[in-house]
């Protein structure tokens, strides 16, 4: 082969690698990571930079990163993608799958599952069922110097008679490994036991002190050579074994015997068992849901979101079958909300389990905790969150998984060190108690406050102010009726009051100071005065009220604030983002693979770790949950986690913050 013809060939690997790694990397790659992977996983042994800078600019765009490194910016790639660069980064077989052995691989490929499409629509439980049947199909015959080899020295030294345990075991009819693994050890120890006297090695009969040499002599004639013959023997056959043994001396020979034999007990088979498990290939329920899932996010994602698209549509159509929009008069719902259990419900009482919030979630996922906050009778009021599996769900449906709506990663309140969820449960169950609640985009305040809504049967109604918010805005203008007649309008704040729903207004320290003045008397006396409306509105005993806000700080350029005045009206609490990597790692995998897996979880906890350095740096774009939840949708779109973490970086930095400053971590951090 001619060096020139060598050279291109390197440079069609090198610069389909490049692409690759670009894709991989999102935006821009290390020339030091090219170079390693094109000589560790693809043999190429020449000067990588040299092979880069012969065709810079043409093939290659480079550039500087801030620690002066030459990183690859762009790539022009060189004639047709060589197989085994694409072998390298296609996923062609289920071994690829997290948690599929080649075993189960080749299982799974004799079962007659062809693709990641057909597994996907697999029964966990049938599925584990199916691969148990092959794997006892093909189980392996039992290899036993293999298997004494797998037990460990110590315990060879403590078993007796490991020989003839497995040679009994074998006339047993255990003949392969599964046979010894997934036999009760009781059941293994009964069956090597009944079996062993035939394979165990001669007793030192000198230690039988009750008989004498003759008699031992002739015990041994009968081959009847062992501790363990001798107690297992009828008491006829001992008798007839020496003239001077009657059916009285053949009792005390025997109990004797009986005392000192070797006998296969539970510790025995439990050895026996455990080695035999390491030549095993085995999978329960839970890993076969595990399997589906991976093969489910190995199908490519257009044909998933088609199917979601069309699901979407469908539910939004007319009675001719075309896609339609909904308008709702936010203010128009003027029903009241339910009365709480307690109240309409005859024989429930207060202190029922039912008729109360318990906190099942966060620190109390196994001990329940009660809040005095009260169960409302029903959940058919409108304003009542739904679930998005609900028939009136709309696109601010709760989420669900397993069938049950998936709760808040919730955090505990710094300085109270009670959990966020019990905390607003017991503030809000003292009535109209205006609660604030403080924290970062994207920490979930509000979700917390829709899912409280939602396990409660009680109203939500959200509103986001901003500087233009103006008293008419929250209370309502005063408008012509049919007639000409001027007639106040209830507004959303007036209507939640009335309606006895809770009012959540969003980023409240952002409204003008007057419309923020205007609830004074309903945040002191819990009773709404509008002037222009000539009304003073006692609000329904159901109603509660809750602003949420960011903290003002130098990354919440429009935070404002609260003044004093307002201020100390609120019952105000922090909810942070979650605290530990391994808690906000099960919220977002609740939330990014409910419907499949986009993403492994081992994946998804560099993600949440790579979020948490970003809380940490100020000079960094910070990454909240809510982002995280972003950079799930990217890498269920076919990018992968570092690409999309660095969109997101991107897409979320303030003008004071640099990206590029956290690619490094980035990289060390996710795979």
């Amino acid at each position: 082969m001619s060096t020139q013809h060598h050279q291109t060939a390197e440079q069609e690997t090198l610069s389909h690698l490049a692409n690759r790694l670009l894709a991989a990397e999102g935006g821009s790659v290390p020339l030091e990571t090219l170079a390693m992977t094109a000589a560790d996983e693809f043999g190429i042994d020449a000067d990588i930079e040299q092979l880069v800078n012969e065709r810079a600019g043409d093939v290659y765009g480079i550039s500087r990163s801030d620690d002066n490194g030459k990183v690859i910016t762009s790539v022009d790639p060189v004639g047709d993608e060589p197989d085994a660069v694409a072998a390298h980064f296609e996923t062609a077989d289920f071994a690829d799958l997290n948690g599929v052995t080649e075993d189960i691989a080749s299982v799974l490929q004799g079962l007659g599952y062809s693709s990641f499409e057909d597994l996907s629509e697999a029964d966990p439980e049938a599925l584990q069922k199916e691969i148990e049947q092959e794997l006892e199909e093909r189980a392996d015959p039992i290899d036993y110097e293999a298997l004494q080899d797998e037990i460990p020295a110590q315990w060879q030294a403590e078993l007796e008679n490991v020989d003839a345990i497995l040679d009994a075991l074998t006339h047993a009819g255990f003949s392969t490994y599964r046979d010894l693994a997934f036999t009760d050890t009781q059941d293994l120890a009964d069956a090597a036991d009944d079996h062993i006297s035939q394979y165990l090695p001669p007793s030192p009969l000198t230690n039988l002190d009750s008989v004498s040499n003759t008699q031992r002599d002739r015990l041994q004639e009968e081959c009847l050579e062992s501790f363990r013959k001798i107690a297992d023997a009828p008491i006829e056959e001992l008798a007839e074994a020496g003239a001077t043994i009657n059916e009285a001396r053949a009792e005390v020979i025997k109990e004797e015997a009986a005392e000192k034999a070797f006998c296969v007990d539970l510790e025995d088979a439990d050895q026996i068992s455990t080695a035999a498990e390491a030549f095993v290939t085995d999978v329960d329920a839970e890993q076969t849901s595990a399997i589906i899932a991976e093969a489910t996010s190995a199908i490519p994602t257009a044909p998933r979101l088609i199917k979601q698209h069309k699901q979407r549509y469908e539910s939004r159509t007319n009675e001719a079958g075309s896609g339609t929009a909904r308008v709702v008069d936010v203010d128009s719902v003027d029903a009241d909300v339910p009365d709480p259990r307690y109240q309409a419900i005859a024989e429930c009482d207060i202190t029922d389990a039912d008729s109360v919030y318990y906190s099942e979630i966060g620190q109390h996922a196994d001990d329940p905790e009660q809040t005095g906050l009260p169960v409302n009778a029903t959940d058919d009021h409108p304003s009542i969150p739904k679930p998005e599996t609900h028939p009136d769900a709309g696109d601010d449906a709760l989420p669900v998984a397993d069938g049950e709506v998936i709760p808040p990663a919730v955090p505990v309140e710094p300085r109270l060190q009670v959990q966020m969820d019990v905390l607003i449960a017991n503030k809000l169950a003292r009535g109209l108690v205006p609660v604030c609640i403080e924290g970062p985009r994207g920490a979930g305040k509000n979700y917390l406050i829709k899912y409280l809504a939602y396990k409660t049967n009680n109203g939500y109604r959200s509103i986001d102010a901003d500087r233009t918010t103006t008293p008419d805005d929250l209370f309502g203008p005063l408008t012509p009726d049919e007639n000409g007649v001027i007639e106040p309008r209830s507004g959303p704040v007036k209507q939640a009051l009335l309606n006895g729903e809770w009012l959540v207004i969003n980023e409240f320290p952002t409204m003008r100071a007057g419309a923020a003045m205007a609830m004074h008397r309903l945040l002191n006396e819990g009773k709404l005065l509008i002037k222009s409306h000539g009304q003073l509105v006692e609000p329904h005993p159901q109603a509660r009220i809750i602003v949420t806000m960011n903290p003002p700080t130098r990354e919440y350029r429009d935070s404002e604030p609260m003044n004093s005045a307002t201020r100390e009206r609120f019952r105000r609490f922090q909810h942070q983002y979650p605290q530990d990597v391994k808690t906000e790692t099960e919220a977002v995998a609740r939330q990014a693979n409910r419907n499949w897996q986009t993403a492994s979880r081992e994946t998804l906890r560099q993600l949440v770790e790579m979020a948490h350095k970003t809380r940490e740096n100020e000079s960094w774009p910070t990454v909240s949950t809510r982002s995280l939840m972003t950079v799930c949708e990217h890498i269920d779109d076919g990018a992968s986690p570092r690409a999309a973490m660095k969109n997101v970086l991107w897409a979320v930095a303030e003008p004071n913050q640099n990206p590029d400053a956290a690619h490094q971590t980035l990289r060390n951090i996710v795979d």
